[in-house]
């Protein structure tokens, strides 16, 4: 039995202590945090700070109340600027000095229908920030409070039955992506791990050290500390 538990721990440490094997174990946590960091990157660049201009015909924007004003602050905010005329603000779309802007007509808010007019294509945080803009100042008769309740949305709490679990309504939660993570892991697992199961005789096979193992032990002691040695192997990679 000292033979076996010897054969599984000169096995699982020729390949754990590889230069390979910890490049592997480094390269995933690398590789996770890659991606996390290229979705924030791409979600940062979706978003435009540079300032929109708008033209109210209606009466709406007349002294028009911004976010900042109430408390609201955003992540990239943009700054809305009034102008007389659609040929102004066409005027100064066009030079560059603003990435679009609206056009309210003189029936809104009885006809809820805005135009947006750009060269390109604005940023994703825009239409947000413009509706939260537009909500505010069609509320301003109300008290300041229920503009800033209005423009933050709702916070909805869904509970089961007994009150005990929080249901989630925005997307799933991270309790479950937990079995789509643990599937992952093991699949990881396995195709790392079918690798060492395919070498685990076949080096002793190449450099002719087999016949020199089986006279010193058993078959069975030899594939069975190897077998458990690829077993640690694999929940060191899956741990």
């Amino acid at each position: 039995m000292n033979t076996f538990w010897r054969v599984a721990l000169y096995e699982y440490q020729r390949n754990v202590f590889k230069k390979s094997f910890i490049l592997i174990l480094l390269s995933v946590p690398f590789f996770i945090v890659l991606s996390i960091g290229m979705g924030m990157f791409m979600e940062r660049i979706r978003d435009d700070s540079d300032p929109v201009g708008y033209v109210g015909h209606a009466g709406v924007l007349v002294n028009a109340v911004t976010a900042s004003k109430l408390g609201i602050e955003y992540d990239s905010p943009v700054d809305f600027i009034s102008y007389a005329s659609e040929e102004e603000a066409r005027a100064v779309l066009e030079s560059g000095e603003i990435q679009a802007y609206y056009v309210l007509p003189a029936v809104y808010p009885e006809k809820l229908q805005v135009e947006l007019v750009y060269i390109d294509p604005p940023g994703e945080n825009v239409q947000r920030q413009f509706h939260d803009f537009l909500q505010i100042n069609i509320l301003s008769s109300q008290p300041p409070e229920i503009a800033r309740r209005v423009a933050q949305g709702t916070n909805v709490n869904v509970r089961s039955l007994d009150g005990l679990r929080l249901i989630p309504d925005d997307g799933p939660s991270f309790g479950l992506l937990m079995p789509l993570f643990i599937t992952m892991a093991f699949l990881f697992m396995i195709m790392m791990t079918s690798g060492y199961t395919m070498s685990a005789v076949a080096d002793e096979k190449e450099n002719r050290t087999m016949e020199v193992l089986i006279t010193s032990i058993s078959p069975g002691q030899l594939i069975g500390g190897k077998i458990v040695a690829i077993v640690a192997i694999g929940l060191t990679l899956l741990i």
